[in-house]
């Protein structure tokens, strides 16, 4: 059984990397990159199983990503949004523009860890006889 794939989309470079090397050590394969678009580019050669996004990025933000994904293709990928904005106002945030969860920053590896798992695999649809 292959990993499952997740995207950091994160414009902040260090932020980027220390994420990415959290979400390799959790046994995901990862990919990233610093915007929306480019995370719109990277999806169809990707094609993670996730995205993780921060909500406030100059160009195209975290929001504006989950937006395009819902309204103009037939993607049903997750997406986590993580921010250092206050945690109840991201969570109302979430709740209002159907993101998987919300993650603070800095995240904690094990909070991390159980979001992503949930995410997965409910966006994974159930297979009937």
């Amino acid at each position: 059984m292959s990993k499952s794939k997740v995207l950091v989309v994160e414009d902040d470079h260090l932020t980027k990397d220390v994420l990415a090397q959290i979400i390799e050590a959790l046994g995901y394969e990862v990919d990233a990159c610093d915007n929306g678009e480019k995370a719109i580019q990277k999806i169809s050669s990707f094609q993670p199983d996730l995205i993780l996004s921060d909500v406030l990025m100059p160009e195209f933000s975290g929001l504006q990503l989950l937006n395009y994904l819902q309204k103009k293709t037939s993607s049903t990928i997750p997406v986590v949004l993580i921010s250092t904005l206050d945690a109840h106002s991201l969570e109302d945030i979430a709740e209002d523009v159907g993101a998987a969860g919300v993650l603070s920053k800095p995240p904690r590896k094990e909070e991390m860890a159980e979001l992503f798992e949930k995410a997965i695999n409910d966006s994974v649809p159930l297979l009937t006889a």
